[in-house]
């Protein structure tokens, strides 16, 4: 690969990862177009499949635990968050 390929890969990388993790099933969509792009075969992304539910359950929890605890860090340091109601939830 030449060096205009390579930044090419790296620009669809960062641009695929900062949409991708909060749409349930778009991991097989971004993995298929830089499959495409390095130079293996479209076909090789059935072996992948049939693990992507379980890995897109992950990146979900992951994204949502992260939205959360910067949702609750947000409203602590701007003193909108009410502690007490909190922990009685």
């Amino acid at each position: 690969m030449d060096a205009s390929a390579i930044f090419s890969m790296i620009f669809s990388i960062f641009v695929l990862s900062v949409g991708a993790p909060g749409i349930p099933g778009s991991g097989l969509v971004c993995l298929s177009v830089l499959i495409v792009q390095i130079g293996v075969p479209a076909e090789a992304l059935s072996l992948v499949m049939g693990i992507d539910s379980i890995l897109g359950m992950c990146r979900v929890a992951v994204n949502s635990t992260g939205d959360v605890a910067v949702s609750l860090i947000v409203a602590k340091t701007e003193k909108i968050l009410d502690v007490e109601k909190y922990r009685e939830g």
